[in-house]
């Protein structure tokens, strides 16, 4: 009987057997262990622990396919190819990143369902195994010093992401393409918005898709026309998205970035969302004359970013946090689980403080996400 590895976050996963096999004919060495690991949730990530073939102990990570956002992304966006090239590209920018192994060759073997039924082929890739301590949590367990020398390195890694240009606004593909397509922020806010409501109508939820279309339509021209008139030009810039929490892991002095999956083409500030929720009211603390909030945004800029004021950085955040928040409404509406169908609604009833809110700044964000 076929060992199958399972787990409620996924569609299909292989084998042990089989997916052992791929990788021990690939020539990397015997493995001695694989499993899956414990907060792998988006796409599968097992952690491999090999035996070389010069005796030496070497761990490495299979990462897999991504399986959320199959309502949202299509399959250009949660393809393997997209993730190879951003580890890649930020490695470019000599940033730690895990090194792809094999030159980024992409392996298959079958993928079976709960049940034990063949789905479809699970497609991955090796590269190096990684580790550290989550950043939120290694910033809340700091003092102000440590906390100011981590924002610092933060606003850095950031603003030498966000150097790369784009051409256009986007998931990148595989090849570094932006996969939306679309040059004007104007443009890509409005059809990205009117992805999604239609993805939120067809689950049911049409009254509150119309809510949202209505936000978008009074906020995003006003918007876009205000950064220009402030002398800001809008302009779609590499950003990781998911780049921080557990994906940005602090190992003493060294801090490795994981997780690719979400990466693309945007506005710089739609970076700082994954930054600001898990941090939420300690940015708003004083330290000295600013800040932490304040501290970052100058560093951020001291490394070469580029930023329009403050209240239009918090208009930009609120539209962007209404379009992470919805995708995450429309996770959780598609998933199984009676508790996450229960989140979405709540959600769905409390996303009107947010859209409706007079946002001058982080403080009136924070207080309603």
């Amino acid at each position: 009987m076929p060992d199958f590895f399972t787990s409620f976050h996924f569609i299909f996963l292989p084998s042990r057997e089989e997916v052992v096999r791929r990788i021990e004919d690939a020539g990397l060495g015997r493995v001695r262990n694989i499993k899956l690991f414990k907060f792998s949730s988006c796409t599968p990530a097992f952690q491999v622990d090999l035996e070389r073939t010069d005796g030496r102990a070497e761990r490495v990570v299979l990462r897999g396919e991504q399986q959320n956002d199959i309502l949202v992304m299509n399959s250009d966006e949660r393809n393997i190819e997209k993730e190879i090239w951003m580890l890649n590209r930020v490695r470019s920018l000599g940033l730690n990143a895990p090194e792809v192994l094999l030159d980024g060759q992409i392996f298959s073997t079958p993928g079976y369902d709960s049940s034990g039924e063949f789905n479809q082929d699970f497609r991955f890739f090796l590269m190096e195994f990684t580790g550290g301590k989550a950043m939120d949590r290694q910033v809340k367990e700091a003092g102000e010093a440590e906390r100011l020398r981590l924002f610092d390195r933060i606003a850095e890694i950031y603003a030498r992401v966000h150097s790369v240009e784009g051409n256009q606004y986007g998931v990148a593909d595989g090849k570094g393409n932006a996969v939306f397509g679309e040059t004007d922020l104007e443009t890509f806010l409005a059809r990205r918005t009117e992805r999604l409501c239609d993805i939120i109508a067809d689950l049911g939820k049409v009254s509150f898709a119309d809510e949202v279309r209505r936000f978008a339509a009074r906020e995003a021209g006003a918007l876009c026309k205000d950064l220009r008139d402030s002398g800001y030009n809008p302009a779609p810039r590499l950003c990781l998205i998911d780049g921080f929490c557990g994906n940005m892991l602090v190992d003493g002095d060294r801090i490795n970035l994981i997780d690719m999956a979400m990466g693309g083409f945007f506005e710089p500030v739609t970076e700082f969302c994954a930054f600001i929720y898990p941090l939420r009211e300690l940015l708003l603390e004083q330290t000295g004359e600013r800040t932490y909030w304040e501290h970052f945004l100058n560093a951020y800029e001291k490394h070469g970013g580029r930023l329009p004021a403050l209240p239009l950085v918090a208009r930009l955040l609120r539209f962007m946090f209404v379009h992470v928040l919805v995708q995450l409404l429309i996770y959780w509406k598609e998933s199984p689980s009676a508790e996450q169908q229960r989140k979405a609604e709540a959600l769905s009833e409390k996303m009107s403080g947010l859209m409706d809110l007079r946002v001058e700044g982080l403080s009136d964000v924070v207080r309603v996400i």
